[in-house]
């Protein structure tokens, strides 16, 4: 996929109208706070918090990873979309 981050401080002197603040980035799910309530007491997911659970300063229930370290919280993303599959790599169904 790939993701606008509008907000982020990188600079180019090159750049124009924000195009360099695109990411190339893996959408990483979470649970929502009304998910992770609905778990039963015994789940142990109940009380594990991960980076892409709606938590602290995350406000939605995923996360924008990145190729190496890092990544961004799930709202820091103003849109983005899929990327196209090239034909040679789209699995066949037998």
């Amino acid at each position: 996929m790939l993701a606008h981050f509008p907000s982020q401080p990188w600079h180019s002197a090159d750049a124009k109208n924000n195009e360099h603040k695109w990411v190339v980035v893996k959408f990483v799910r979470g649970i929502s706070i009304e998910e992770r309530n609905k778990l039963p007491k015994t789940s142990e997911r109940k009380n594990i918090f991960r980076v892409e659970d709606e938590n602290g300063n995350n406000f939605v229930p995923y996360y924008w990873d990145i190729f190496g370290q890092g990544g961004f919280s799930g709202q820091e993303a103003s849109c983005w979309c899929h990327l196209p599959m090239p034909e040679h790599t789209k699995v066949k169904m037998a």
